[in-house]
């Protein structure tokens, strides 16, 4: 992927490599790659920021991946489509994970949120707790989830019953990491820089020393565990602590791994060539000392079985000889006076030869005692030899008794102290007492002939590095094999890409050639175009003329009517003005003459009650003066009346003629409103016609230029269009050749790779 990897998942067949995460790219995608062939199988998503987490389903049918942009994508390895886009999460995603039988799918967010899917739909299945902290790692067993977070702790969730089946606090500072092995264990790294390993309770199975930064990622290997920091640094540890190896993040390219391995190998056959000849020597040695041993045991038993038959054949000598000495004495006395003299000398030669056979009778019978005696005393010392044996292996087994018993005494003591440095004391004895009597049991039993003799352990030390060296050898020539095929396999690659360039390149210069000389049928167009503009244009000017005179022309009277309308108006307002102003003086002075007027007929009928009151009633006088009075009375209720009237009287702008004024200014208004629109009309036509005018002539000019412009570019563009497909008709045939010289060396490459190929499986087949 574009950027730094952030992702590197294996599927559960170990057939497929899933890479992701864009870290320092322009957008985040991942890849799934063939194992045994590093060929590129599918690129997925295209987020724009980074990919923080993915994983790839057990069938292999689904890659689910999620970062900053909150979301959970599901896409089809098939096609690469988006299958489902899940959002459910609240902060970015850090963590996703599939379950082994593809059931469930599990993702985490940086806030501590986990939620639970259906892996086949990307429905929701349910949400667990979570933790106070992000997220940062997850996998499954059957049923079981295990989380890790920055809050530090491990947590494991019964995925169907969303409920924790417990969690332990795993490292402090935070958890960057947590993984299952097939058996149930677990692996975790963390801010604390160190990577453990744990069973299902809890319980801690074995941790790293720290490491120089924090540990990112750890997984276990039997009792290994392996694990990597920030740095870069990988080691592998085993459950006590001891670091077992480093393994190089930087391997050496495949040159010189294929020089270090001929070296290796060369070294390998020049070891292998001195360690047969010491093969060969020792064989040799050995042959001889069994021969010598086979020699010795040899003579022993015919010097005894020789001793043996010696006694009974001297006897039988004696025997003969004395048989012979009675003939002879037979013959002796047997014989005359002439015979008598040889016959006698006879008898005394046979009597030396009866001396002679005695004295080989018991020299043999000397012989026999001293070879019996010589087997009793081998016996014995093999008796001995296996009392020895037998006194010595107990004697061991009490020295390691004790001195276990004592090491047992020193764990219990304090480092340092004198009763600590008196067991370490007899600690040191008893194991040189130990050592030293491994040594006489070993050569003791050497000399009972249990063990390999010195010369044997050395043959069978040269037997086991000359097998070493050659499966040594071996090994090494097939990784040499496989360096060569790799390198091979590069070069296919390189060929590959090598073909694709040339045959690119080719097409683009087909393409060249066909389309060299668009440009000059473009520019003719382009001219033609131009030409047809211009006069078009040209011809638009003087309708465009026309009718901005004509627009002009009527909006001259059009401004003239508002004029006049405008002084209608304002010579309506005046009048409006003038009669409110009479309307206003009129009904202000009204009220006040009614007062007087109420005033003075008060006074009056305050004379006629006086003057009545000097009239006597029921007189003529008197009914006189009364009715004098109720005539008063009568004037003041009309002009009390009159007042109140006069009070409740419309304002002035309510007034009739008022109100007849404002409906001759509304009336100018109106006729006002219609010739201003009507003047505006007029001006925006004018306006319109002096735009079209202005735009036509803009036009016009533009089209001359353009015409000019294209004229005068048109050489230019005939000659760069004749000298592209001049040059293209010369390139041509040379990519041509290059592209088929490529497509040779392409298919060769890839011959000779499946040559190889199939000749190291058929090696590797053979047994």
């Amino acid at each position: 992927p574009e950027g730094f990897p952030a992702i590197i998942r294996f599927s559960r067949n170990g057939q497929l490599l899933l890479t992701g995460g864009g870290l320092g790219g322009k957008s985040g995608k991942v890849v799934l790659w063939d194992i045994k062939t590093g060929d590129r199988i599918a690129t997925l998503g295209n987020e724009v920021d980074q990919v923080l987490a993915a994983d790839l389903s057990a069938d292999q049918q689904f890659v689910a991946l999620g970062g900053p942009n909150k979301l959970v994508k599901i896409y089809a390895t098939k096609n690469g489509k988006l299958v489902a886009s899940i959002k459910k999460h609240t902060d970015w995603v850090t963590a996703i994970a599939y379950s082994p039988d593809g059931k469930y799918l599990a993702s985490a967010d940086r806030s501590g949120g986990i939620q639970v899917w259906e892996g086949s739909t990307g429905k929701e299945f349910n949400s667990l707790p979570g933790h106070k902290a992000p997220v940062t790692g997850l996998a499954f067993m059957p049923g079981v989830l295990a989380s890790s977070s920055e809050d530090g702790k491990i947590a494991l969730w019964d995925v169907k019953e969303a409920k924790e089946i417990r969690s332990w606090a795993a490292h402090a500072g935070g958890a960057a990491w947590v993984d299952f092995t097939p058996d149930g264990k677990l692996a975790s790294a963390g801010r604390d820089k160190i990577a453990k390993a744990w069973d299902q309770t809890g319980n801690a199975l074995g941790k790293t020393e720290p490491f120089a930064d924090i540990a990112l990622r750890a997984g276990l290997s039997n009792d290994r565990v392996i694990a990597g920091d920030w740095t870069g640094m990988v080691r592998v540890t085993n459950f006590a602590g001891k670091e077992l190896a480093q393994l190089s993040l930087n391997p050496p390219v495949l040159a010189d791994r294929i020089a270090e391995t001929n070296k290796r190998i060369a070294d390998q056959q020049s070891a292998l060539s001195s360690l047969q000849q010491q093969f060969a020597a020792g064989t040799e040695k050995v042959n001889a000392e069994r021969a010598a041993a086979e020699a010795r045991k040899k003579a022993d038993a015919d010097g005894l079985a020789a001793a043996k038959a010696a006694t009974p054949a001297a006897e039988t000598k004696l025997a003969e000889a004395k048989a012979e000495l009675e003939k002879l004495t037979k013959e002796r006395d047997a014989a005359d006076e002439s015979g008598r003299p040889a016959a006698q000398q006879r008898l005394e030669a046979q009597q030396g030869v009866i001396a002679a056979a005695q004295t080989e009778v018991t020299k043999a019978a000397e012989g026999l005692k001293k070879k019996l005696a010589e087997t009793d005393a081998a016996k014995d010392a093999g008796s001995k030899l296996t009392a020895q044996i037998a006194e010595l292996t107990k004697k061991l087994e009490a020295h390691n008794a004790e001195l276990q018993r004592l090491q047992q005494a020193l764990g219990q003591q304090k480092a340092g102290t004198p009763a600590f440095n008196e067991v370490n004391a007899k600690v040191t004895t008893r194991a040189a007492e130990v050592t030293q009597t491994q040594t006489a049991l070993t050569a003791a039993r050497k000399q009972a002939g249990q063990l390999p003799s010195d010369a044997e352990d050395a043959l069978a030390k040269t037997k086991a590095a000359l097998d070493d060296t050659s499966k040594q050898l071996g090994d090494a020539r097939t990784q040499l094999g496989r360096w060569k095929l790799a390198q091979l396999f590069q070069v296919v690659h390189v060929s590959k890409q090598s073909l694709a360039q040339k045959k690119t390149a080719f097409e683009d210069l087909v393409a060249t050639l066909k389309d060299a000389l668009q440009p000059i049928e473009r520019i003719k167009a382009d001219i033609a175009a131009a030409e047809k503009a211009a006069t078009e244009n040209a011809a638009k000017l003087p309708e465009k003329e026309k009718l901005y005179a004509e627009a002009q022309a009527a909006a001259t009277p059009a401004n003239q009517a508002v004029g006049a309308a405008e002084a209608a108006v304002a010579e309506r307002e005046k009048a409006l003005k003038t009669t409110i102003d009479t309307v206003t003086q009129e009904t202000a002075a009204k009220p006040d003459q009614l007062r007087k007027q109420l005033a003075a007929q008060e006074a009056e009928v305050a004379k006629a009650r006086e003057a009545r009151g000097t009239k006597k009633e029921g007189t003529p006088e008197y009914a006189e003066a009364d009715k004098l009075v109720q005539d008063k009375k009568a004037e003041i209720a009309a002009t009390t009346a009159a007042l109140e009237a006069a009070k409740k009287a419309p304002k002035p702008a309510e007034s009739e003629p008022a109100k007849a004024a404002l409906a001759e200014l509304t009336k100018a208004r109106e006729t006002l409103d219609k010739t201003r629109a009507g003047a505006r009309e007029a001006t925006d036509k004018v306006s319109v016609a002096e735009r079209e005018l202005k735009k036509a002539k803009g036009a016009a000019e533009q089209a001359t230029k353009q015409l000019a412009d294209l004229q005068a570019k048109q050489p230019e563009v005939i000659k760069a269009a004749e000298a592209a497909k001049s040059e293209a008709e010369r390139a041509l045939p040379i990519a041509e050749k290059e592209f088929a010289t490529a497509k040779a060396q392409a298919e060769k490459t890839r011959a000779e790779y499946e040559t190889a190929k199939g000749a190291r499986s058929a090696s590797i087949a053979t047994p």
